[in-house]
């Protein structure tokens, strides 16, 4: 009788490989004269023969030449007594599996004392097509033995077959020339270039041999996907010749090349080719995305367009900012709705009340305040320098620019507060663009600005004056100008010019923002009832005293249109009293002018701004928010209950009684129209402000939730998608916060294939997967799945949340694997099952979905790894076991019963001499000579990787006899030596003596897997699994 190997199985002391588990004796280690090699032999044991090769069960096959046919090697081969596979310790580390298998031994049972070999010649990574070696002499006669002329040749296969002609991208001009380090080969030379676009490096990598090689970033091989195909989802390896050159660029602050930026391959003739890195801070940089040639079309000369891209990219990869002293610009001049600004700025006014000094003070966005570098610092277009250096602030928490409240854009003082324990640095200007550096100017900053606001011409604000008795001219609509956060206007005050200090705020209600104005006078002041523009202000003619500031509210969607006014005045008491005015269209004289009137705005107070920034909002912009818990009764968002009418009545948002929900039947939609169509002000989850925002004019909302979402009416929405009126989708994604605040917009060449017209597509389902596994943590467990790849959930999901591992918790006769979180610590929710693309109809007592799941066993029969037949389900309070009732993707529950094995389930025969032991020494060497371990995720990412596979080489014994001892001495059961050890006797030793099981039963997978199970339970109290 013949069995087949599977060559990608590292198995050790007895085979475990597909169809031969068992029946066949392995030998592995490291070569004794190549110790960087490592080998895994499989002979005959018994009677028994080799019969057909095989990696991860797919049949291997031989090459007959260039456009020859190929011949299977069971053709080639039909009975052979020895295979070796030959594979690197250094570029191969799993402990159980060969992922990359370099060289072939054959014996064949039909020669005497002769060898046949085979060298790895797949292009696709399958490791499936093989190619005959022809000229073997010299070739080692023992398998763990190596010879000069063989290890040229492991070299050989091992440079090509891994990919070791490399451009590696993270090495810098002080490593130049490089080449590969098995063959000494391949070489490429370095060359750096400063100062692209004056921050920027370019770093130039060409090689100088012929033959192709593999971009690498250390010991990752780059690959990336090309938008413009149509296997636009597939990753490829990215690869240049010595016909191009390749340049890889960076931040000039990022010294030790951590994480580059933007990849472009040049060739000798032709247009060049870029990629745009999409990893994150730190990471292993393999996963790059290729441009466009519309996007790259500005890129050559090396001008603005390029660098837009790295400033982006420096921004989301180095969290490197550009500061504009004195200006609230953003992190850069980009308003990419899929590129938010990382950094807030607040104007403090009150540095130095008398000389009216004022800072500019720049901190992170993000919640957590993380820190954040400056890349550039401009002063009126300039780019600061100190020394002939570039300004350059690194790991920084806080920036301060110094400055006159009335020349905020010519400041004299820069304070840098670090993250690190260093000092906190104080900049000191000392020309026009260059600064110097002092520890500590905290106590001279009167002093430092009176020494410089001659030279550098700082506008010095004029001294307060008394209050006019004729009253100040507000100019509601003025702002301060050119992105600065303050400044002044002149107006009137009484019978001469004077001017008014503005300084712009953010309000508490998210999406709207205030101008406060204040009269430069050493008291409260008048407000006269004409304003500027010709409208008028109160009812009182003589104007509005005793006023400290007046406050006018805009909403951000129409920036330059006021649609509230509040004026603070200070009262008898001390205290300070505030009154709102909304505009009133009216015509004054034939003028068309209105006034701003409190009409029903009389009695309320600060407490009700919300209710009247919304309420005139909606009348004035037409703009309404929206409340994803319960969009239809605005009135939960105020706090007396009581909604503006223009919103719950002239804007009125209802539901729609027969929403189209996504494919799979998972998710559920509640789609909300709103009245005379509107636009959204702003966006709430249960009142508190959310990261949606949009300008666009809608006819209807959808939200998108998981079905099995337990929350009742605290569901968490998972997409929110907004219908604009001018067609078309806005979809925005929750990023997962606990309060559901944090949302993000989703890339629209993503959601463009959401929906064909109205009907929703598989990339929305595949979208909300991926959502919901962030949310909820929930995943569809593969059961097919037994390691490749190793880490899953959902295509677009990062990190991936379900690992497999080979499972220490056994079966007789099966090989279990564990799916398990990938995140340390947390559960994770299963929706559904499939076995590949096929969803499996389970039933399960507890019910889905299955929450607070701790693992996942899958089992295979070892003679059959295609067709799982029982699941075993640990959740944080129960558990639950599953059996294959058809191979049709039935399952049912069978906790807590034997259960009854149905004769149409996967037959396994039962060979002679199953379970015997092979540990054997390798001849004349020891036993893994090289200790192997997990191998980390290097060269690999979620899609389209070489094979990476966590099997464990499990001894698998099958019952064959009446003695139930031999069975269990050959698994070494609970506390036994371990593999093909001599198990200890439970404490009830009656258990040696059982009969009346018949082989023909024993026959068939099922029982296989359960035979152990009558025998254990009796003693070991657990009805199905061993720990060993």
């Amino acid at each position: 009788m013949s069995v087949e190997v599977d060559i990608r199985s590292k198995c050790r002391y007895t085979c475990t490989c597909q169809k031969s588990a068992g029946l066949i004796t392995t030998k592995t280690g490291s070569l004794k004269d190549a110790t960087e090699y490592g080998y895994c032999t499989h002979e005959k044991f018994v009677r028994q023969g080799i019969k057909g090769l095989n990696y991860d069960g797919q049949p291997l096959k031989i090459e007959n030449g260039v456009g020859g046919n190929s011949t299977l090697f069971s053709d080639e081969h039909p009975k052979a007594w020895e295979v070796t596979t030959y594979y690197s310790f250094k570029h191969d580390k799993n402990a159980r599996v060969i992922k990359v298998p370099l060289i072939l031994r054959v014996k064949d049972a039909r020669y005497v004392g002769r060898y046949d070999w085979y060298e790895n010649a797949s292009t696709n990574g399958d490791n499936l097509t093989w190619k005959r070696i022809e000229d073997a002499h010299g070739f080692p006669t023992k398998s763990n033995q190596s010879t000069l002329k063989f290890k040229e040749n492991l070299d050989r296969v091992s440079c090509t077959i891994h990919n070791l002609h490399r451009v590696d991208i993270s090495r810098n001009e002080q490593k130049n020339p490089y080449y590969c380090q098995i063959c000494s080969n391949a070489n490429v030379s370095i060359n750096k270039y400063e100062r692209v676009q004056e921050i920027y490096t370019k770093i130039d990598h060409t090689p100088t041999d012929n033959g192709e090689y593999y971009v690498t970033y250390e010991n990752n091989l780059v690959k990336y996907k090309d938008p413009s195909k149509h296997t636009s989802k597939l990753w490829k390896l990215l690869s240049i010749n010595k016909n191009s050159s390749l340049s890889v660029y960076h931040w000039e602050g990022d010294d030790r090349l951590n994480n580059p930026l933007l990849i472009e391959v040049k060739p000798n003739v032709g247009q060049s080719t870029w990629y745009e890195n999409i990893g994150d801070y730190g990471g292993k940089h393999y996963k790059w995305i290729k441009l466009e040639p519309g996007e790259t079309a500005g890129f050559s000369n090396y001008g603005t367009d390029l660098k837009k891209k790295l400033d982006r990219l420096s921004c989301t990869l180095n969290n490197a900012v550009r500061i504009h002293l004195g200006r609230d610009s953003g992190c850069h001049d980009s308003r990419d709705s899929n590129h938010k600004s990382t950094i807030s700025t607040r104007h403090n006014g009150t540095v130095d009340i008398n000389l009216k000094l004022s800072a500019y003070e720049y901190t992170s966005k993000e919640s957590d305040g993380r820190p954040f570098s400056v890349s550039e610092v401009i002063l009126k277009d300039h780019r600061q320098k100190i020394g002939s250096a570039n300004l350059v602030f690194k790991d920084v928490t806080k920036v301060l620019s110094y400055g006159s409240f009335c020349d905020p854009t010519n400041p004299f003082l820069i304070f840098v507060e670090l993250n690190t324990s260093k000092k906190n640095e104080w900049y000191e200007r000392k020309t026009n663009n260059t600064w110097e550096k002092h520890d500590d100017l905290s106590g001279q900053i009167r002093g430092i600005f009176n020494s410089v606001k001659e030279p550098f011409k700082i506008k010095e604000c004029s001294p307060a004056t008394t209050p006019p008795k004729e009253g100040v001219k507000i100019n509601i609509t003025e702002q301060p100008k050119d992105n600065t956060l303050s400044g002044t206007y002149s107006t009137i005050f009484g019978t001469q010019a004077d001017y008014i200090i503005i300084n712009k705020e953010s309000t508490s209600l998210k999406g709207f923002l205030r101008i406060v104005h204040k009269a430069n006078t050493n008291g409260p002041f008048i407000v006269q009832q004409q304003l500027v523009d010709g409208n008028k202000i109160g009812s009182n003619k003589k104007g509005i005293k005793d006023v400290k500031e007046t406050n006018v509210y805009f909403w951000q969607g129409e920036p330059d249109k006021p649609i509230l006014v509040g004026i603070s005045t200070n009262k008898s008491d001390g205290q300070t009293e505030t009154k709102y005015y909304s505009y009133a269209a009216t015509n004054v004289g034939g003028q068309g002018k209105g006034s701003w009137i409190q009409g029903s705005y009389d009695t309320l107070t600060s407490e009700n701004l919300n209710f009247m920034l919304d309420d005139q909002n909606c009348q004035k912009n037409n703009a309404v928010p929206f409340e994803i818990n319960n969009p239809t009764d605005p009135s939960k968002l105020y706090s007396d209950s009581k909604a503006p009418t223009c919103i719950k009545d002239h804007r009125k948002i209802t539901e729609s009684p027969s929403p189209r929900h996504p494919h799979g039947g998972e998710y559920t939609t509640k789609e909300y129209v709103i009245k005379g169509d509107a636009r959204i002000s702003r966006v709430t989850f249960d009142k508190n402000d959310t990261d949606i925002a949009t300008k666009d004019t809608v006819t209807k909302v959808v939200v998108y939730y998981w079905k099995n979402d337990l929350g009742g009416s605290n569901e968490i929405p998972l997409l929110v998608g907004f219908v604009k009126s001018s067609g078309g989708y806005t979809f925005f994604e929750n990023l997962g916060s606990p309060d559901s605040t944090k949302w993000k917009p989703v890339d629209k060449k993503e959601s463009r294939t959401f929906y064909i017209g109205n009907s929703p597509q598989k990339d929305l389902t595949e979208k909300l997967d991926e959502v919901n596994c962030r949310i909820h943590h929930t995943v569809k467990i593969n059961i097919s799945n037994k390691g490749d790849p190793n880490k899953y959930c959902h295509g677009r999901c990062s990190p991936k949340r379900i690992k497999i591992i080979p499972t220490k918790k056994r079966i007789s006769g099966c090989t279990g694997y564990d799916h398990i979180s990938n995140i340390s610590k947390e559960t994770f929710t299963i929706s559904s099952f499939y076995n590949g693309y096929e969803k499996q109809d389970v039933t399960v007592k507890m019910g889905f979905p299955l929450e607070n799941v701790k693992k996942v066993t899958v089992y295979f029969p070892n003679c059959d790894q295609s067709t799982p037949v029982m699941i075993y389900i640990e959740c944080s309070n129960q558990s639950a076991w599953l059996e294959n009732k058809d191979k049709q993707g039935n399952w049912e529950d069978v906790s807590g019963k034997i259960p009854e094995v149905k004769s149409s389930l996967n037959l396994c025969s039962v060979y002679p001499g199953d379970g015997e032991s092979g540990d054997r020494e390798a001849d004349g060497g020891t036993q893994e000579d090289h200790e192997e371990t997990e191998e980390s995720e290097e060269d690999l990412g979620d899609e389209g990787d070489p094979k990476y596979e966590a099997e464990v080489a499990l001894q698998s014994a099958t019952a064959t006899t009446s003695d139930p001892q031999a069975h269990f001495a050959a698994q070494g059961v609970s506390g036994g030596a371990g593999y093909g050890g001599s198990p200890k006797d439970p404490p009830n030793s009656n258990w040696k003596v059982i009969t009346g099981v018949s082989t023909g039963i024993l026959g068939t997978s099922a029982l296989a897997c359960f035979v152990g199970w009558k025998l254990y339970n009796r003693y070991k109290g657990d009805p199905w699994v061993r720990q060993i």
